[in-house]
């Protein structure tokens, strides 16, 4: 599923990507301050996420068979969606996921793309105390005797009642507006990783720091860190 709004004479159109278990929905408060801008704003949901295909039945569980599924995604929307309703140049903005899927796009079509923002890019989860290669072995000793599509260990099922003051929402306001599309529909309720999911991500970090077509991506980034990120490692992102 995906939405968008044009304004007249826009300076750019900027295509939103949205993070790990987010939606589109999320960020129709940042598409009117872009559009605000004069900015088209270009938005959809990620495979396996909000109205989006899944490939898993399981609507709970967010699952990926190849991290690359996300970047020829963007391609599609990109080469049909956002470049025949206009011609003006191309920005990216995306978070966490959004941003690792960003920078293998970049890797292939930066010269494409005119600016992108990475908010707290995943390149890395935060492990808490295992090494990569620990916690890889413990995702394939676990998708042998579950499957690949099988739900993640330590993943965490959607909270219908969670603390605002546990919570590393900015304010108060947009965590319950989040929290109250998350109530309302089912595909929004996705919390929980695959095995796969993890195989895929925990992969990112040799991708996105050890390739040297990252080095080489042509197009002007702004990277945004946050301090007391919970979920991503802050190294990899100021490396």
């Amino acid at each position: 599923k995906y939405e968008y709004c044009l304004a007249e004479g826009a300076a750019a159109s900027v295509v939103i990507v949205h993070g790990f278990t987010e939606f589109m929905r999320k960020y129709h408060e940042a598409a009117g301050y872009f559009l605000n801008q004069g900015y088209n704003v270009f938005m959809y949901d990620q495979r396996g996420h909000g109205m989006s295909g899944r490939e898993t039945s399981d609507l709970r569980l967010t699952h990926i068979n190849n991290f690359d599924d996300y970047v020829k995604d963007l391609r599609f929307f990109i080469d049909n969606v956002v470049e025949p309703a206009s011609d003006a140049p191309i920005f990216l903005f995306s978070h966490s996921m959004g941003g690792a899927v960003v920078l293998l796009y970049l890797q292939l079509y930066g010269n494409e793309i005119g600016k992108a923002v990475l908010s707290s890019p995943l390149i890395c989860p935060r492990m808490h105390g295992l090494s990569r290669s620990a916690l890889m072995k413990i995702v394939e000793h676990d998708a042998r005797l579950y499957g690949w599509d099988a739900a993640f260990r330590h993943a965490s099922y959607f909270n219908p009642n969670p603390s605002f003051e546990k919570s590393s929402d900015c304010s108060e306001a947009r965590f319950l507006m989040n929290l109250n599309h998350r109530r309302s529909d089912i595909h929004y309720q996705n919390s929980a990783s695959t095995n796969g999911w993890m195989r895929e991500t925990l992969s990112l970090y040799d991708r996105i720091m050890k390739d040297r077509r990252t080095e080489e991506i042509p197009t002007e980034i702004l990277l945004i860190t946050a301090g007391k990120d919970r979920v991503v490692r802050i190294h990899p992102q100021t490396a």
